[in-house]
C-alpha cells in the first residue's frame, strides 16, 4: 500500500469511518466491554480496507471486462462497475457541498450527537438532487448511444487469464480450503503454533 503510494487516500476513507468507530465505543463499552469495541473496530477496518485496496487497485473498465468473462450480462457488469466509477465524484461533490455550506457559517459538529445528525440532512438533498441530476444524464447519454440495442457487442482488449492468475488463484483455494479444514478439526492445528500466534 506504501509503495504504491495508496497510504493517503486509504487514511482518508479510514477517517471517514471516524464518526462509526466513536459509536461502537461508546456503545459497545457501555453495554459489553471496551476490549470488544476493539475487536469490532479491527473488523471494519480489515473490511474496509480490503475494499478500498482492491477499488483503488482495479479499474472499473477492467472490473466490467472480468464480469463479462465470467458470464454476467453486458447491463449488469456495466451498472455495477459504473456505480464504483462514480464513488470518487459523489465524494467530490459531497465535500464541496460540505465546504459551501462551512463558507455560509453552517455549523456541523455543532451539539451532540443527535445534533450533529440532524444537521447532515442540509448537506444530503443536495447531494442525492446532484446524483438523480446526473443519472438521467447518463440514461439520456446511453440512449442517444443506442445502448442495449443489439446482444452481441465487440470490446477494444479482452481479458484472459495469465499463468500467474492461475496460480494466485490455486493459492487462493488452497488457503480457502485450509481454513475450512482447520475450522471443522482444529486439532490437526499443533500446540507450538498456537504458542507463538499467543506471543
Amino acid at each position: 500500500m506504501i509503495l504504491g503510494k495508496l497510504f493517503a487516500q486509504w487514511l482518508k476513507s479510514i477517517k471517514g469511518m471516524s464518526f462509526l468507530f466513536l459509536l461502537l465505543i461508546v456503545f459497545n463499552t457501555l453495554f459489553d466491554s471496551f476490549s470488544y469495541s476493539i475487536s469490532m473496530i479491527l473488523r471494519i477496518i480489515i473490511m474496509v480496507s480490503s475494499f478500498s485496496m482492491f477499488f483503488l487497485t482495479v479499474h472499473p473498465d477492467d472490473l466490467m471486462l472480468s464480469l463479462i468473462s465470467l458470464k454476467i450480462p453486458y447491463n449488469i457488469a456495466f451498472s455495477f462497475a459504473l456505480s464504483f466509477r462514480f464513488v470518487p465524484t459523489i465524494a467530490m461533490e459531497a465535500q464541496n457541498i460540505i465546504d459551501a455550506q462551512k463558507s455560509r457559517g453552517y455549523e456541523l459538529e455543532q451539539g451532540g450527537l443527535i445534533s450533529q445528525a440532524k444537521n447532515l440532512i442540509p448537506l444530503l438533498i443536495p447531494l442525492i438532487v446532484c446524483s438523480m441530476k446526473r443519472a438521467f444524464h447518463i440514461a439520456e447519454s446511453l440512449d442517444s448511444r443506442a445502448f442495449g440495442s443489439t446482444k452481441n457487442r465487440t470490446f477494444y482488449y479482452t481479458i484472459s487469464y495469465a499463468k500467474k492468475d492461475w496460480i494466485l488463484t490455486a493459492i487462493l483455494i488452497a488457503f480457502f480450503i485450509f481454513g475450512i479444514i482447520v475450522k471443522i478439526f482444529p486439532n490437526i492445528i499443533p500446540a507450538w503454533f498456537y504458542f507463538r500466534l499467543s506471543i
